[in-house]
């Protein structure tokens, strides 16, 4: 498809095409955050739906000025403080039940990821391995940096 910065701009305009274009290759990577915040995939999938959701409607908001590498980069800044967001508004709208933290599923480490290292999937999930470790509270600061 096009470029990023014409993608973003048809977003602009509400074309289904390149929302979807969009969702469909930055949902695994919001998945994988939300998947940070919550123990349950169903609840990841609806807070990365609904980051999405939150994204469309404010993409006149976003800044396309810029590179095409820069608008790349501050697009995935700007959806992973979404999801973030998204996923503590579900925590605390959740009061009575606690925030736990599980392994996440096969699943999720079979995703693809950007990254132009071989060994980056193994590293990642060998620093999962060892957050799962921390007590609660250093798991929840840990995933807010």
């Amino acid at each position: 498809m096009n470029s990023i910065i014409s993608i973003l701009e048809q977003c602009r305009k509400q074309d289904r095409i390149s929302q979807k274009w969009v969702y469909e290759n930055y949902f695994a990577y919001a998945l994988k955050i939300a998947f940070r915040y919550c123990d349950v995939y169903n609840e990841a999938v609806d807070i990365t739906n609904d980051s999405f959701v939150n994204i469309f409607k404010s993409i006149n908001q976003f800044r396309l000025d810029d590179t095409e590498n820069a608008v790349e980069s501050r697009f995935r800044g700007w959806l992973r403080k979404t999801v973030i967001n998204k996923s503590i508004d579900k925590y605390r709208s959740a009061k009575e039940k606690k925030m736990v933290f599980y392994d996440f599923t096969e699943e999720v480490f079979n995703t693809t990821d950007d990254g132009n290292q071989a060994d980056s999937l193994v590293l990642y999930k060998e620093m999962i391995v060892h957050l799962k470790q921390l007590p609660l509270m250093y798991q929840l600061v840990f995933n807010m940096q």
